[in-house]
């Protein structure tokens, strides 16, 4: 071998050696070689948690793993940046798809992805019902489907055991009187609106479901007009309403004494949370007073908010966030700016999530997230914050929340299992189809109740 030759040969393996080197230490800074483009680029991943675990994990039809059994994640790394059709399967499951663009230095995250069993069947727990209330997430008051001339029935009953019992003394009190509606008070208390059938009179009573069979108990002080009752347990045993004009009264369950005033405001709306009083007073103030009265009433917002005489006001406080409903527009204050902010028009429900951070906007044709807290999951997104999930040919006609990301609802008289991840498709799956099904999910026992045609129906555990 010439020294020509072996010259030629030391500067060719040289330069695949600093060729290699170079690649190796741009390989541990994360570059990837990009073919297509034809240089180097920085690179990105994917993180999945999925319920439950053992899941297959395919990125752009390719198995990446499974995963885990105890963590329920799976992370992929040294991805170029490019979009990615990301499906995630496990037998006996519904599937979950997303497409995603992954970014140099940035890992794109789907935490909380719940497979739902694919196959989930219903069965028939109650007959002749005529409606049911949920009391605190884990029971259910029943309202039996009576004949014309029968007196009402009622029953609670406990889906994690899966029994029921008649609330035999409220029964027997309300053979004689007409019944005209039903109020859950604190997850506890039984709100009834009566008629008295020989006098006509309609009057309110209370049952305290702590009782094992509890009875009714008379509240003379309240008339059929009462609005935004409530009662306050930390003050006292003391219920609060407003009534007979724009005044807020209170009176206490523990003497036959009359109602007294509790302040002084002429009021349009009230509600009571984190032991705070919020009023928002014919002036267009917004007062928030302590229960005691021990400081002033403080005005939350700079500019009188403008009423309309022949509309409805209420408020609500979701977390640390007051909201104020006028007729079917919600309304949330700005803490900053100090007013009320229009956020959506054509309200029929609002329902806090289980964690608290977002609420679940239920429109005539439409459903949105609105957020009370910033959230990482299932992206990253600012409180005070809009997801809108989708809208609809037909109303909607009842929905739940599964879970924090997930909720069910009833459309052209299907059920829906859907995500709130709004990046590309939503992962939406239909269970089973019922004629005007009212929904309820017990968190309990991880069940979906549906009211339907006088009959109340359960699924199979869906979580």
């Amino acid at each position: 071998m010439t020294k020509k030759t072996r010259t030629f040969l030391f500067l060719i393996v040289s330069f695949f050696f600093v060729l290699g080197a170079v690649s190796a230490v741009f390989y541990a800074q994360g570059y990837r070689f990009d073919f297509n483009n034809f240089k180097y680029l920085k690179t990105g991943g994917i993180f999945v948690k999925v319920s439950p675990s053992n899941a297959k994990v395919f990125l752009d039809g390719k198995l990446i793993g499974r995963t885990q059994f105890i963590n329920d994640y799976l992370f992929s790394q040294s991805l170029l940046p490019k979009e990615y059709s990301l499906l995630i399967e496990k037998e006996g499951y519904s599937s979950w798809s997303k497409t995603f663009q992954v970014k140099e230095t940035e890992v794109i995250e789907a935490k909380n992805i719940i497979l739902f069993p694919k196959e989930i069947f219903f069965s028939q727990i109650k007959a002749k019902v005529d409606n049911f209330y949920p009391v605190d997430g884990e029971k259910i008051i029943v309202q039996k489907l009576i004949e014309p001339g029968q007196p009402e029935e009622f029953s609670i009953y406990d889906p994690e055991k899966e029994e029921g019992a008649r609330l035999e003394k409220i029964n027997l009190f309300l053979s004689e009187h007409d019944f005209l509606d039903l109020r859950i008070i604190n997850s506890r208390y039984l709100l009834f609106l009566l008629q008295n059938k020989e006098t006509e009179e309609e009057k309110y009573f209370f049952a305290d479901l702590k009782e094992e069979d509890p009875s009714m108990q008379k509240l003379d002080f309240l008339s059929k007009e009462a609005k935004n009752i409530f009662l306050a347990e930390s003050f006292g045993g003391s219920i609060l309403f407003w009534q007979d004009g724009p005044l807020l009264l209170k009176k206490s369950l523990d003497n036959n004494g009359f109602p007294i005033l509790f302040t002084n405001y002429e009021i349009k709306a009230f509600t009571l949370a984190n032991n705070y009083f919020y009023l928002l007073s014919d002036k267009g103030e917004l007062l928030k007073i302590d229960q005691n009265q021990s400081f002033p009433a403080q005005n939350l917002i700079k500019e009188p908010f403008d009423f309309k005489d022949d509309s409805y006001y209420d408020l609500a406080v979701f977390g640390e966030k007051i909201f104020l409903k006028e007729d079917e527009s919600l309304y949330a204050l700005d803490e900053n700016e100090k007013n009320f902010k229009k956020i959506f028009g054509g309200i029929k429900k609002i329902k806090a999530s289980p964690f608290g951070d977002k609420l679940l906007c239920q429109m005539q044709n439409e459903f949105e997230i609105y957020l009370l807290e910033d959230i990482d999951t299932p992206f990253l997104k600012k409180a005070g914050g809009k997801i809108f999930i989708s809208r609809f040919s037909q109303p909607i006609q009842s929905s739940d929340w599964i879970e924090n990301d997930y909720f069910v609802f009833a459309n052209e008289n299907k059920i829906i299992l859907s995500e709130i991840d709004t990046r590309s498709d939503l992962n939406t799956y239909q269970i089973g189809e019922f004629n005007d099904p009212k929904i309820w999910f017990c968190p309990k026992n991880k069940k979906i109740y549906i009211l339907s045609n006088g009959s109340i129906f359960a699924s199979d555990k869906i979580l």
